[in-house]
């Protein structure tokens, strides 16, 4: 899945429960970001590692994984 904002690729971020800043990437695709960020940060009881979008200054979360959950959560923009 490729992020596209007005027919721009938009960037992803990738950022942890541990830290208040996000991180931006070069990464092109959705399975590529989880991939980056799951090598950056360490799992943790109770952590949680996000990957975002960000369009202008909003940031939505798109995937998530809690803790030592071997499987993302993709976030639905329905729900």
């Amino acid at each position: 899945m490729r992020a596209k904002d007005n027919g721009e690729e938009m960037k992803y971020l990738i950022g942890s429960s541990r830290q208040d800043h996000w991180e931006e990437t070069n990464t092109k695709t959705l399975m590529e970001a989880k991939r980056l960020c799951s090598q950056e940060f360490s799992p943790s009881v109770g952590g949680c590692i996000k990957v975002a979008t960000k369009d202008g200054d909003r940031i939505d979360v798109v995937a998530y994984k809690i803790g030592f959950d071997m499987t993302w959560t993709e976030v639905n923009e329905m729900t």
